[in-house]
């Protein structure tokens, strides 16, 4: 696996699982993204491959604001990152979810069917 930074630089519990399960995948770094008074808590690099996580200690279906979800397109585009969003369980269980699968209406909602099987496949594609 990758390396993960001192948890006392990763954050909270939430986000610690969620670096944790991306060193896993084969990232090689996970650390509190530059980001993170922005829109996202984690940047993960996979060789050329940064990726933005927002993550989200809540269970299925997780449901953002509009203004939210332009802050981590934006985010994402200014710095050329990859994004995403991680649910992580009460038992710690964390789920990947694909924006682009998101049901909008008064705001952004990511369920179930959101969910990336492969994230590995998911970012070559």
């Amino acid at each position: 696996g990758g390396t993960v930074l001192p948890m006392k630089l990763v954050g909270d519990q939430a986000e610690q699982a969620v670096a944790g399960y991306l060193s896993r995948l084969g990232f090689e770094l996970v650390y509190q993204s530059r980001g993170s008074k922005g829109a996202f808590d984690l940047l993960a690099t996979r060789g050329p491959v940064q990726l933005g996580v927002q993550v989200k200690r809540s269970s299925l279906p997780l449901r953002f604001s509009k203004s939210e979800w332009q802050r981590m397109e934006a985010d994402a585009r200014r710095y050329g990152w990859e994004w995403t969003v991680a649910s992580v369980e009460v038992d710690g269980k964390v789920t990947l979810l694909d924006p682009a699968k998101a049901r909008r209406g008064a705001g952004h909602t990511l369920g179930a069917s959101a969910a990336i099987e492969n994230v590995l496949a998911w970012l070559d594609a």
